[in-house]
């Protein structure tokens, strides 16, 4: 007879499933407004010049060119910060800390959930925006998937940098006003 009993092994993990479902729900708004604002700026462009017989597609390349090089650093910025704010924002207030604190889940697990959250966040938004115009380009036969790749490209990289000195600048300021200033 064997009086043994089993135990379970306890285990850590980096992740928590519920507490990034939690976060994908909760922020919602940033990706709407975010994916509103690229999709006025981009497809629409797209679908403008397609609409529009007198327009050349060296037009839209130098379009899609000009948007590489200025006008997507800046709404990646913006986003990125807004979105290190909106899910690092547990840690500027002391009942919301204590409380997360208490948890049983380490502070790894938390802040690797928290950054891939808000990546998550972002990079929806990005492939989204970028699906559209290529579906787009491809509907209308147009000759532009090559940049719509660099723009994708582009944008990937903007949001892991970006983002990734948002959260640490998140993770080291006291304040959540002063997040911003320091990003």
């Amino acid at each position: 007879m064997n009086w043994e009993v089993p135990i379970m092994q306890s285990r850590t993990s980096c992740f928590d499933k519920t507490l990034y479902r939690k976060n994908l729900r909760r922020f919602w708004p940033i990706t709407f407004c975010a994916s509103l604002l690229l999709f006025l700026f981009e497809p629409v462009y797209l679908l403008s010049f397609v609409t529009n017989p007198g327009s050349h597609l060296l037009d839209l390349r130098y379009h899609l060119v000009r948007s590489l090089c200025e006008e997507n650093h800046i709404l990646w910025f913006l986003f990125s910060v807004a979105c290190a704010m909106a899910v690092f924002s547990w840690l500027y207030n002391a009942r919301s800390t204590g409380f997360t604190a208490a948890l049983p889940l380490t502070r790894k697990s938390l802040f690797l959930t928290c950054y891939l959250s808000g990546l998550s966040i972002l990079l929806t938004v990005l492939l989204f925006t970028g699906g559209v115009m290529l579906l787009i380009a491809l509907i209308c036969d147009l000759a532009v998937a090559d940049l719509i790749g660099l723009w994708l490209l582009e944008g990937f990289l903007d949001i892991l940098g970006f983002y990734g000195f948002a959260s640490l600048c998140a993770m080291l300021t006291g304040s959540l006003g002063i997040m911003p200033l320091c990003t």
